[in-house]
């Protein structure tokens, strides 16, 4: 996968390993590129699921701690949105 700089992914994907292998992809890419990677999920962003997808991102401690890499879990706002309530306060970052 070749992105540019200042460019965004959607992957729609047949089951949860074929995503974390092009995810990872596509973020040491970034990463490697001196780019700061975002990876945001509804689903995903449980400790068991993550922790699947970043033995497969090069230095993911390290990038999460230097800030390169930034973890959203999207639930809040995808729960919100279905109900009409509020996120405020339910946001979570890894």
């Amino acid at each position: 996968m070749n992105l540019s700089r200042n460019q965004h992914a959607i992957l729609l994907y047949k089951n949860d390993s074929s995503r974390n292998l092009i995810s990872a992809k596509c973020i040491n890419q970034g990463l490697n590129d001196g780019q700061l990677c975002i990876y945001a999920s509804v689903n995903d962003c449980n400790p068991t699921r993550l922790t699947k997808l970043s033995s497969l991102i090069d230095s993911y401690r390290k990038n999460i701690k230097n800030r390169n890499l930034l973890i959203v879990g999207m639930k809040p706002f995808y729960d919100s949105a279905l109900t009409g309530g509020e996120i405020e306060g339910k946001i979570k970052m890894y």
